[in-house]
Parts: structure tokens; sequence; C-alpha cells
């Protein structure tokens, strides 16, 4: 079940989310209300995916990035404010494995998530997975974490961006500028 929480309404969900059948009444009782069923006045958010040419984002062994992540870290990666609050597509690939262990891909708006993007079982490990994350709109941030006792780099490439429209709005895709301008290269902190 999906749920309304204060990260929906940081990115922009103005009180509208997608919820499963059996959560629709406790979103309505929150005074939330179910995609579909629109408040007087407002139309739905429609998210729309612009595909963008594949781009390496990030790469913990290059030169000046963050290295290897460990159990217990959390990566802060940002690469400055975005046109619009969005979500990225990413292929998340782990490599230089070890130990047994698994990294989560989330927004920067989020303190901590309880679930992994990609888990690994061994050393020397290349292993590939796709995520979909909202960004911190101030800075385009996302947070990558890593769990389980064993240690990995990691490469984020960005294979698409995902927009909330007004369903009362003409259709339309991003412009070239905002889908270009999603897809800078992500610089990192570590906690």
């Amino acid at each position: 079940m999906s749920r309304l929480d204060s990260h929906d309404q940081a990115r922009g969900m103005d009180r509208r989310t997608l919820v499963t059948a059996g959560g629709a009444a406790a979103i309505a009782a929150a005074g939330a209300t179910v995609l579909g069923a629109t408040p007087a006045g407002a139309a739905p958010l429609v998210p729309v995916l612009s595909p963008v040419n594949p781009q390496r984002v990030y790469d913990s062994r290059a030169a000046g990035a963050l290295g290897p992540i460990s159990n217990g870290q959390v990566d802060t990666l940002t690469s400055g404010p975005a046109a619009d609050a969005m979500a990225y597509l990413l292929n998340v690939t782990v490599v230089n494995t070890t130990g047994f262990g698994w990294i989560s891909v989330f927004s920067a708006d989020l303190a901590s998530t309880t679930s992994s993007t990609l888990n690994w079982y061994g050393p020397n490990q290349t292993m590939v997975n796709t995520a979909y994350t909202w960004i911190r709109t101030s800075d385009s941030g996302i947070k990558v974490s890593c769990g389980g006792g064993g240690s990995t780099q990691y490469i984020l490439d960005l294979t698409g961006v995902l927009f909330m429209y007004d369903a009362g709005a003409a259709p339309s895709f991003p412009s070239a500028a905002a889908a270009a301008d999603s897809s800078r290269l992500l610089t990192g902190t570590r906690l």
C-alpha cells in the first residue's frame, strides 16, 4: 500500500497519491484524495516519463568520488537545484563487492529507508538493477545507503526523468533543456 506522508508533500504531491484499493479508505480518512477522486477545482497529477540519452551521473570509483560504500554508511549525491519536482530512472550497478550486502537508492528528502535496491551475496560481483527515486528539488539530491556487512563500489546511470503534470493542463513533455538540466553529474558527501 502506498501512503501519504511528509515526503509526498515535500515532492509537491499536493496531498494526492496513488494507492492500492485497500489503502484508499485510510488515505481518505487522513484528509487526502485518491487519484481519480479529485477535489473540486483541482486536477490530479499525472506522471510523464521522459527518456534521456543514458548518461553516467555517478561512479564511486572515479577520481574525486567517495570510493566504496560500507555497512551503515549513507552517501548524499547532489548536482544543483532542479527545475521542477521529478524522479530519476536509474540503472544501479554494484562492482568490486566484498562480503554480502545491499544498497538502497532513495530521495535525499528522507533520513533513511528500510528497502533495498540491489543485493549482492559474495565478493567480486557485478550486478545491476533499475531504480526510480524522487529527487530533493533544492539540490537534485538522492541518497545511497549500504547495509548487510559488506562493501561495494557503485555506479548510477540516468536513463529517464519522471515529471509530474497537472492533468487539467494541455499534455506536454519536458523540454530537452529540462531533461538535460536533470542529467548533470552528481557529487557526494558521506555520513
